[in-house]
């Protein structure tokens, strides 16, 4: 079985991806690791459909709370999200899985804070079009 910091890192670097990219980023970093895949796939899926990760499978959802714990940024605020832990890291920041504290209703997302110091036009747009797909 993959480790989960494996992952982790397969999907943190292909969730910030254009779709476009992701087939044959995701076939050069699993290779022949079909567990992986499935895995990374699963992940995907879900965070492209509801921008959360929170369908996870009963033996990846257990390592991913534990490897949560103790994170800086966990339990802070931002907007209505409190941060529960960290998902991934990326090119252009790290992912965060937070849960809705505001109260109005209960949701998990997947939240992307970008990378102090990269702020460039190019950027902002890259970001944008992420969050229309």
């Amino acid at each position: 079985m993959e480790t989960l910091a494996r992952v982790e890192s397969v999907f943190s670097t292909i969730v910030v991806l254009p779709e476009s990219e992701r087939e044959d980023t995701l076939t050069r970093m699993c290779g022949t690791d079909v567990a992986l895949r499935r895995r990374v796939e699963s992940l995907l899926r879900a965070h492209d459909r509801h921008g959360v990760v929170d369908d996870l499978s009963a033996d990846l959802a257990g390592p991913l709370q534990a490897a949560f714990q103790d994170h800086p940024m966990q339990g802070r605020q931002i907007g209505p999200y409190r941060v529960v832990g960290l998902l991934g890291r990326g090119g252009m920041g790290n992912v965060y899985l937070a849960e809705r504290a505001d109260g109005v209703f209960e949701q998990r997302v997947a939240l992307k804070v970008l990378r102090e110091g990269i702020e460039s036009e190019e950027t902002r747009a890259r970001f944008r079009h992420e969050r229309q797909t």
